[in-house]
């Protein structure tokens, strides 16, 4: 038969929304929103106005670039991931520590500052899309590293995002960090997106091509494991908030611990192969199975032969 039509395909961007409905978020959006949750996120800032929300009521901060208390972004990266974020837990309380200057360049010094003053403020969740040098193993000696750790034997959830290196045996600092939860990116079509680091991989969240904003709210495509941290973040702020309703209720009598937290959300996730590797199965995050607890497999044990 003859072609009347050959329609050659456009790369498909994936809204957040999109992110959102593929793994589930939105069922269990339907019941949680965030709510007396708070998530810390260390970035280039956020321009919150664009969010309706309002310096010192609806959201905190502090700018350790510039020695203010005004996190106000002057990049875009950070508001581009708290929007993420923000789509994902809309109720869930911002501190955002702006660490990362407006040429998106970040010291040391400045990230240290913007940890401890996550920790100060008893946040529930710190969401971490930068990442300075990268390590083949774990770094719990590099200073951001151990600070990270600090935060996470204090009881707050570290998520961090593993970098864009195209890399199978390397991350970014501080992913590194042996107590934090590593995130890298996933497609739309569920494969591994090819830029991510995968090294020590906890748990995969799309990243690719993702319909986001920019500095001033102009639309803008993304990719990177910047935009899948900030989502398995509010993901987590979700399952933090039900196991906070529940203990309040009386149904259970326990906190969701966060060592039991990482495992809910690897246990229940869908299963992703690589074909190159053989030797493990990824796992990308499919919420509404963490919610019910519906486990899938037994989660990738890489930590075996790893030294810290």
């Amino acid at each position: 038969s003859l072609i009347d039509e050959i329609i050659i395909d456009e790369k498909v961007n994936l809204f957040v929304n999109d992110a959102i409905n593929i793994t589930k978020i939105n069922v269990v959006q339907q019941n949680y929103t965030g709510n007396g949750k708070i998530v810390c996120i260390l970035d280039t800032g956020i321009n919150y106005g664009l969010f309706n929300l309002k310096l010192n009521e609806t959201i905190f901060g502090y700018d350790f670039v510039n020695n203010d208390n005004d996190p106000l972004d002057d990049h875009g990266h950070g508001t581009s991931v708290s929007n993420v974020l923000l789509k994902t837990a809309p109720n869930a309380k911002i501190y955002s520590a702006k660490v990362i200057n407006s040429n998106g360049v970040g010291y040391e010094s400045d990230v240290l500052a913007g940890l401890q003053y996550c920790i100060n403020n008893n946040v529930d969740i710190i969401s971490l899309s930068i990442g300075s040098s990268l390590s083949s193993g774990y770094c719990d000696n590099n200073l951001v590293a151990n600070k990270t750790n600090n935060a996470v034997d204090q009881g707050i959830y570290v998520i961090a995002a593993t970098g864009n290196d195209w890399s199978s045996n390397s991350i970014r600092v501080p992913s590194c960090a042996s107590k934090v939860l590593r995130v890298a990116s996933s497609s739309k079509e569920d494969n591994i997106s090819s830029f991510s680091n995968i090294y020590l991989n906890d748990l995969l969240a799309p990243g690719e091509n993702i319909n986001t904003i920019w500095l001033n709210g102009e639309q803008a495509v993304k990719s990177g494991t910047s935009y899948s941290a900030p989502l398995v973040a509010g993901s987590a702020a979700l399952l933090l908030e039900k196991s906070l309703l529940e203990k309040a209720s009386g149904k259970t009598n326990e906190n969701l611990d966060i060592n039991n937290l990482t495992y809910l959300l690897r246990s229940t996730s869908e299963v992703i192969t690589l074909s190159s590797d053989n030797s493990r199965n990824y796992e990308r995050i499919n919420l509404y199975n963490a919610l019910i607890n519906n486990k899938t497999h037994e989660p990738f044990n890489y930590d075996a032969n790893q030294t810290q």
